[in-house]
């Protein structure tokens, strides 16, 4: 069976000796899984130019044991891909996190559509503040679509938090830079959020905290 799909590649991987395997987010299938059969050789021509984040038209074919990618047709490149690390690593731990939650072929098409409107907003993005406002935002909306909605009134957090947890959630993530709050309620913000997304990850296999996010870290440091 051949099938064309739009989609963004949220991971890459080695597969074999000279093949790569994608997982990729796409608007009419949720997350697919295929192989780019010898895409790491010097010689190749599809494959090497498709990388994280990548966003385009994939065109492939069923086998017997994976997916195999035919064709593939690149489309708009967000413009921090190549100049901005912090919203690279930001980007990267959109990635990473819809990866590990969102199960293969989900047929829940939101994660898509949510996964562009955050990329969007961070091509908008003016400060790392409004960065981390951000991540915060996406984590609580995707655990939302995903049927794992946090309940606020539980969260062991003193009102504000819990108010500008709340408002992230409701939020379009267009619009959650402008939800205001102090800077230490802002930091007791992402702690939440980190234990809400780790409680999460850990239920579906995932332990310790994940590259992007210590990439993250350390980018912060600098």
């Amino acid at each position: 069976m051949h099938a064309t799909f739009q989609g963004i590649v949220l991971g890459v991987a080695p597969h074999r000796e000279y093949d790569r395997r994608y997982s990729v987010l796409t608007a009419e299938h949720g997350k697919v899984r295929f192989i780019a059969q010898g895409a790491r050789r010097p010689t190749a021509k599809l494959a090497p130019s498709i990388g994280p984040l990548s966003r385009g038209v994939f065109s492939v074919v069923s086998g017997r044991v994976h997916d195999r990618l035919t064709g593939y047709e690149a489309d708009a490149v967000f413009n921090f891909v190549d100049s901005d690390l912090f919203k690279i690593g930001c980007a990267r731990y959109f990635a990473h996190i819809t990866d590990r939650l969102v199960g293969e072929r989900s047929g829940v098409n939101d994660e898509y559509d949510l996964l562009l409107e955050a990329l969007s907003a961070l091509e908008r993005m003016k400060d790392r503040v409004g960065g981390q406002r951000l991540i915060a935002a996406y984590s609580l909306q995707l655990l939302t679509l995903l049927g794992w909605r946090p309940d606020v009134r539980a969260l062991r957090a003193r009102a504000g938090v819990k108010e500008v947890v709340s408002r992230l959630m409701e939020t379009p993530l267009s619009n959650c830079l402008e939800v205001e709050a102090t800077a230490d309620v802002g930091r007791s913000v992402v702690r939440v959020v980190d234990r809400l997304l780790a409680r999460q990850l850990e239920q579906v296999g995932v332990r310790g905290e994940i590259a992007s996010k210590t990439f993250l870290r350390e980018i912060v440091k600098v």
